[in-house]
């Protein structure tokens, strides 16, 4: 508990009091609610990447420009490109770019507000404890940062060039422990912020080395330091056992499964794919934070990125369909036959 003021110092995070535990933001605020309010500082998550990986790269620039935005130091790792691209591709608050927030809102939330306008000045009853700086922002994809603001920025690349063809899981992680026991350790005395490590396409024929080793290491020193991870994990390149002790050693485990257009009917027309949790922080508690559904889909506005649950609506069938169900003979509870129209009793 004498913990709890030193944590709320800390720029762009806040304090559980449900399970003791500092959060930080994973930069989509539809996201953050489900998963217990945040990324627990000091844990790992991994997202297994959609199929062209075009969703789980979206996701994790949002986790790191959350962090650009509340001025903590970056890593960001990667070989499908250049890291410096990356950083390029971050995209600024909605504080940043002046753009109103109601502009970015879905229509369904609006909506909502608008029945909802007696309890809007209501007090809401929240479990954690923000700190100065703001925790869940909305940001803007149509947008990116300023130069300016990346050179302003500590933020670290591996690798820092190009030299040979394939970098192992040694040199990475030995990249990531020389930062983090710099500054980011739970003994040093000067800490101030949160580090964000950002790791890109994990997994796949780019990176040689022991997979599972590097993700045991990882987890045993992010444990020990004031540190949060995002890890995109190329599925498709590894063999199911390997993922199975991935997902062992990570403390969040999510999944994302694109639709295409053959895929979606009618009822999930709107939506670009589906979202699974696999997997829930289990940190300083005894269970797991249990969200209110398991059915989750995801969808590309404009300018934001949606997680929601998924509203099925009933299965209507026409008139003409329930004609046709109305005539087939039915079992009742008397005499074995069909039924007639007049039956009393009729199931």
């Amino acid at each position: 508990m004498s913990a709890a003021p030193r944590f709320t110092s800390l720029p762009g995070t806040k304090v559980s009091a449900v399970r003791s535990l500092l959060l930080t933001s994973t930069g989509i605020i539809t996201l953050d609610p489900i998963i217990g309010g945040g990324i627990p500082v000091g844990s790992i998550l991994l997202l297994e990447e959609d199929e062209g990986s075009t969703y789980s790269k979206l996701m994790l620039k949002c986790f790191l420009s959350v962090g650009l935005s509340c001025g903590h130091p970056l890593f960001i790792a990667t070989q499908k490109t250049a890291p410096q691209s990356v950083a390029k591709e971050l995209m600024p608050s909605l504080e940043e770019t002046n753009v109103p927030e109601h502009k970015l809102l879905p229509k369904d939330s609006q909506d909502e507000l608008k029945i909802a306008w007696r309890y809007q000045n209501a007090p809401q009853l929240d479990s954690t404890r923000s700190s100065p700086s703001s925790f869940s922002q909305v940001f803007d994809l149509s947008q990116t940062v300023s130069e300016d603001t990346l050179g302003k920025a500590d933020i670290k690349y591996f690798p820092e060039c190009f030299d040979k063809d394939q970098f192992t899981y040694d040199e990475l992680f030995s990249a990531i422990q020389t930062v983090v026991l710099e500054r980011h350790h739970v003994d040093h005395p000067k800490l101030k912020t949160v580090l964000k490590i950002g790791i890109q396409g994990l997994g796949s024929d780019l990176w040689q080395g022991d997979l599972v080793r590097f993700m045991y290491k990882l987890s045993n020193l992010i444990k020990s330091s004031y540190a949060c991870v995002m890890i995109t994990l190329s599925t498709s390149c590894l063999d199911p056992g390997t993922v199975s002790r991935c997902q062992h050693l990570a403390d969040i485990v999510l999944r994302l499964d694109t639709l295409s257009p053959g895929d979606r009917d009618h009822y999930l027309n709107e939506y670009h794919g589906l979202f699974y949790i696999s997997k829930q922080s289990s940190m300083n508690s005894l269970g797991v934070h249990i969200p209110d559904s398991n059915d989750w889909g995801f969808k590309l506005k404009r300018r934001r990125f949606i997680i929601e649950k998924l509203h099925l609506p009933p299965e209507l069938q026409d008139s003409k369909q329930r004609e046709q169900d109305d005539s087939i003979p039915r079992i009742t509870c008397g005499g074995g036959g069909p039924s007639s129209k007049s039956a009393a009793l009729d199931f």
